[in-house]
């Protein structure tokens, strides 16, 4: 699920609104997908609690944010948070 900013910030940037389900490798160049695959082996052994990063968006910085969920103490998925301006 999606609000509407992080949909309209999606389609400014990537020329796409909805990304949810999607496959890493249709969001991220390859160096960017085998990173992120890191960090989820990291979730899944439970090494890693969050990420960040900050980058240009349309109208200035934001951070995105990315949190484990777990299902049963299973590594089950990232919830994605996206800030308008700069939290670093």
């Amino acid at each position: 699920m999606q609000n509407e900013k992080c949909r309209k910030l999606f389609s400014k940037v990537f020329s796409r609104s909805d990304y949810v389900s999607s496959n890493l490798s249709e969001c991220h160049k390859s160096e960017t997908t085998e990173k992120v695959k890191s960090y989820y082996q990291e979730y899944t052994e439970k090494k890693r609690l969050l990420d960040y990063y900050v980058m240009d968006g349309p109208n200035g910085k934001v951070t995105v944010v990315n949190v484990p969920f777990y299902d049963g103490g299973e590594f089950a998925g990232v919830v994605e948070f996206i800030f308008q301006s700069s939290l670093a």
